[in-house]
């Protein structure tokens, strides 16, 4: 798309591949039926559920705007449940009467880790897709221009109300699903991901326009497996990229909050023990879970891999594959599954390509996500408050 294009939000259905299927169209895009417009809805606590489909009442209000603070909040939240990479959590929203604007906060980069602001787009593609379900739950249509304003590059995307729209089941399941989701990077539970719920996910991914391929083969994943590793030594020979790292995941405790600065980082209980022998790790690093001993041993009961990425690889690439990676997490949520991201392989120059190239991946990937069933509980990442994302 240009960046004059609007895109309108129709929500796939995820439900309903064939059990195997492994291919697949692309997601089109269908303009959806005008329908009477729904109540506003609120994001449900964790563990608190709504019937999808349920029947609204009628007489809501036709406005558009975004006047209400209950839908000032709803929409706040839904891009504080967003999942980030690292938890970097680096975007900002400004809330008009007749739009959301979202853009990338610079405060919160992490410039040896991210020199490009990739991974920071990528998450804030994350937080678009929370917004759109907002949008979708509050009765409407959303019509999203990304990369409006070519002299401000870091606003990333604007989202319009348009018009009258009921939410689909998908939607309703996904949006509930968003306090439920949590980041797992240790191992998982010893079964397996079933083929018909693999294809629901590959759905998710092509549903945002973005290509996806399982990695399946032993000689596939024993390859991702080595430079993974590679990738991890390259990176922690850096002593900036060490210290960058180290500072970012000090800065909260869990459960408590920041303890130094605004809540960002990786808590320590969702750090991943080092192999033994593993040279290149020093003490407090946050060690890729790729590079474990379950995956070098390529365990097909415990991991599904799934390598995703977008048609370009610039930042409208990088939004696609943010919003790809938000609505596989909740739909693998959905399904009782848990998820983490794989990111060292691909923030080192050349090995990304390696990767595409051993895998025969149709461009450059943007990251794997492994998914699995939960082997023990995990905490909420620490999110930012909500007051700390929304412009003035």
């Amino acid at each position: 798309m240009e960046g004059s294009e609007m895109r309108r939000v129709t929500g796939e259905p995820l439900a309903g591949a064939p059990a195997g299927t492994r291919g697949g169209r692309d997601g089109e895009v269908r303009a959806a039926p005008e329908r009477r417009r729904p109540p506003t809805r609120t994001l449900p606590a964790a563990g608190q559920h709504t019937r999808a489909g349920e029947r609204r009442s009628r007489g809501h209000d036709q406005q558009h705007d975004w006047q209400h603070d209950q839908d000032r909040n709803m929409v706040a939240r839904a891009v504080a449940l967003a999942p980030s990479i690292h938890n970097a959590q680096p975007w900002l929203v400004r809330i008009r009467p007749d739009r959301v604007e979202l853009y990338r906060d610079t405060g919160r980069a992490l410039p040896m880790t991210d020199p490009h602001g990739r991974e920071a787009t990528i998450s804030c593609g994350a937080a678009l897709l929370g917004i759109r379900l907002a949008v979708a739950m509050r009765g409407r249509r959303a019509v999203v221009p990304l990369l409006p304003d070519p002299n401000t590059p870091t606003h990333l995307a604007t989202v319009l109300s348009g018009p009258p729209g009921e939410a689909s089941s998908d939607e309703e399941r996904l949006f509930e699903a968003m306090p439920r989701r949590r980041w797992h990077p240790r191992p998982f539970a010893p079964y397996p991901v079933p083929d018909h719920v693999v294809a629901e996910l590959e759905t998710a991914a092509r549903a945002e326009d973005a290509w996806v391929r399982e990695i399946r083969s032993p000689a596939h994943r024993a390859r991702l497996a080595e430079l993974s590793d590679r990738a991890a030594g390259v990176l922690l020979r850096s002593r900036s990229y060490r210290d960058e790292l180290a500072t970012w995941n000090r800065r909260v405790r869990v459960g408590h909050g920041a303890s130094t600065g605004r809540p960002a980082g990786m808590p320590a209980a969702t750090h991943v023990a080092p192999r033994p022998g593993t040279p290149h790790l020093r003490p407090g690093l946050r060690r890729a879970p790729v590079a474990s001993a379950d995956l070098s041993q390529c365990d097909h009961q415990r991991d599904l891999l799934l390598a995703v990425g977008a048609r370009s690889d610039d930042p409208r690439g990088w939004l696609t594959a943010g919003q790809a990676l938000h609505r596989v997490l909740l739909a693998a949520t959905v399904r009782g599954l848990v998820a983490s991201t794989l990111t060292q392989v691909v923030e080192v120059p050349g090995l990304r390509e390696s990767l595409a190239s051993a895998l025969r991946l149709p461009d450059l990937p943007q990251y794997v996500v492994r998914i699995g069933y939960p082997s023990t509980d995990q905490p909420h990442l620490p999110g930012r408050p909500v007051q700390d994302v929304i412009l003035g």
